[in-house]
């Protein structure tokens, strides 16, 4: 791509910071992806282990578990992840390394408190837990269980959010496949010894895992260390700035905890409505249609949000932290989001393709026969993960720019919207009913946050992103009417002549955003760089 004719240095220069921009997106992205992808597949064998021991009443249980850890951690927290990553990447940003010692000294300890406080908490309350989601108290020991789990989960999230602050980004993605690896074969073994009743402490032991290796990458991005190999520039950085000062003092631990503490609890309300309507949601299914039912529509959701959830992690490791550092630049600001917009509307559209398509052979492979009544929540839930790649990053924004009650008004309509449309639908239409009132809450979000971002930061959509966003949409509006309008075979033909077309447009339009020879070289060679072609183009 070379300048338009008649472009002075100032365009020339305009687009090689785009070009760097995108280069630094695919970069973490290609990295977060790649060992998501790996979390993945590893999660892929240990859910397919659950389903064929546990079966669809059992996956459902293990989901109202986790969705009960989720929503707990949650108000427990007090949004102490997300302002620590904000906290800290602000911290980096201006290089002063006492700053970073004193936000990562705080947000470690009060980390631990909040673990210990949430954990005895869930499980004081278990019985009144257990009766409000299962209606008996039958389950209150396994919840109570659940509140180490909790206590983990939650020194983990202090420790993370540290390294990803200072956007240690490969080092946090090591620790994440190390705790996927060992955690879900310590899960497998408790799960094959005790069955249903080993579902409590299989997720005890991966929050334990999480804990573990988050501690030890946070320790490791803490101590003296002279710039050396780093996934990014930034990570270069980040070690350069690493702080080897002292100990701070009890009175600046407190005034920086405050300030955390401030901070979250501006920032936790979109979580709690988010996790409280999943577990709302569960729990109409569970008392409505049954466990089997519930552990339907998780099969679903979990398979919906495998390859977005890989496009939604990449861009939140590397995307915030930056996101943050120029928010205070409407301009600069839009433009990243509009770039990010981009690649997830590329990558995230594909996705949701595939597994539209695949749903036939997706489920039962991946779980059992027994799961095939899920494809229609399935194809619904892709429907809505679709929209969800589109109003992430918008959503980011606002938190970004301190306007947390904008995106609190949007995700309050969501969640109760997606809680009253499932009320409503999950009767007549079972596990299927979850997800069209999935997929209408994140249209109602996304009608909500548009105008939201264009007062907020006068953000609008590029005229190229307008473009892909409508061909992604009819691709996928297109393939989601097959299925309901066609046999299967003609169904899967379309699907999959869609998904190819996606496939080939994200590779040529990411060959040509980004300097190929400046790509990790695997991905280098899937986009066609080191030919004579691409090297006149990066001599341009």
């Amino acid at each position: 791509m070379t300048p338009p004719a008649g472009a002075g240095p100032d365009a020339a220069g305009s687009r090689g910071a785009a070009r760097h921009s995108y280069r630094q997106i695919l970069r973490s992205s290609t990295l977060v992806g790649g060992a998501s992808l790996l979390q993945m597949l590893i999660g892929l064998v240990r859910t397919k282990a659950f389903a064929v021991w546990l079966g669809p009443a059992g996956l459902g249980l293990m989901s109202v578990f986790g969705t009960v850890v989720d929503l707990a951690r949650n108000l427990a927290s007090l949004g102490l992840n997300s302002s620590g990553v904000r906290r800290i990447a602000q911290a980096a940003s201006s290089g002063e390394a006492a700053r970073i010692v004193r936000t990562a000294h705080a947000l470690r300890a009060t980390a631990w408190v909040l673990g210990c406080l949430g954990g005895l908490a869930l499980a004081a309350a278990s019985p009144w837990v257990s009766q409000l989601t299962f209606g008996t108290t039958e389950r209150a020991t396994e919840i109570a269980l659940l509140g180490a789990a909790l206590w983990l989960r939650l020194v983990a999230d202090g420790y993370g959010a540290l390294v990803h602050g200072l956007r240690r980004i490969a080092d946090m993605t090591r620790a994440d496949l190390l705790a996927a690896a060992i955690g879900s074969l310590l899960a497998i073994v408790l799960v094959y010894a005790w069955r249903e009743s080993g579902v409590a402490p299989a997720l005890v032991a991966i929050a334990a895992l999480s804990a573990l290796t988050s501690w030890w990458v946070a320790r490791q991005a803490m101590q003296p260390m002279s710039p050396g190999p780093a996934s990014t520039a930034s990570d270069a950085a980040a070690a350069e700035s690493t702080p080897t000062g002292s100990t701070p003092t009890r009175a600046e631990l407190i005034a920086e905890a405050r300030v955390l503490l401030r901070g979250g609890l501006a920032l936790m309300g979109s979580g709690l409505l988010t996790l409280g309507a999943a577990w709302a949601v569960r729990g109409v299914l569970v008392r409505h249609a049954g466990l089997a039912e519930a552990g339907l529509f998780q099969s679903a959701w979990a398979l919906g949000g495998l390859l977005v959830g890989v496009v939604v992690q990449s861009m939140s490791a590397d995307f915030y932290p930056r996101l943050v550092g120029v928010a205070r630049d409407d301009t600069a600001a839009t433009r990243l989001v509009n770039e990010q917009m981009l690649v997830n509307l590329l990558v995230g559209g594909t996705g949701v393709l595939a597994t539209m398509t695949l749903a036939p052979v997706a489920l039962p492979l991946l779980y059992s026969r027994a799961f095939d009544g899920a494809q229609e929540a399935l194809r619904w839930v892709c429907l809505g993960m679709a929209l969800r790649v589109v109003t992430w990053p918008m959503g980011t924004l606002l938190v970004a720019k301190g306007a947390q009650t904008r995106l609190l008004l949007a995700d309050l309509v969501w969640a109760f919207t997606w809680l009253g449309l499932a009320w409503a639908w999950v009767d007549k239409w079972g596990p299927a009913g979850a997800g069209m009132a999935f997929f209408a809450a994140y249209a109602v979000q996304a009608a909500l946050l548009v105008p939201m971002v264009r007062a907020q930061a006068g953000m609008r959509w590029t005229p190229a992103n307008l473009r892909l966003g409508a061909g992604m949409a009819a691709l996928i509006g297109g393939v989601f009417a097959a299925w309901q309008l066609l046999p299967a075979p003609w169904a899967v033909g379309l699907g999959l002549a869609s998904t190819l077309v996606a496939a080939g447009l994200t590779l040529h339009v990411l060959r040509a955003l980004v300097s190929p020879q400046a790509l990790p070289p695997r991905l280098r060679g899937w986009l066609g760089a080191g030919t004579p072609a691409a090297q006149q183009e990066e001599r341009r």
